[in-house]
């Protein structure tokens, strides 16, 4: 999340239109009080540790 919040920040800073600015402050706002998650179906979580494990198991 550093990364894409890095991202809109400098995209914040080059936004022109007042509409841009201001959607772009609400999203910044959103990635920053959200904990964003990947699931499959709510059974488990994709993350770095799922992956590393899927590829240790096809080794």
């Amino acid at each position: 999340m550093e990364k894409t919040g890095s991202i809109v920040h400098n995209l914040l800073n080059r936004a022109i239109g007042q509409e841009t600015r201001a959607e772009l402050k609400k999203f910044s706002l959103q990635i920053l009080h959200r904990k964003i998650q990947f699931t499959a179906n709510g059974y488990f979580t994709l993350d770095n540790t799922f992956l590393y494990s899927v590829r240790i198991f096809r080794m």
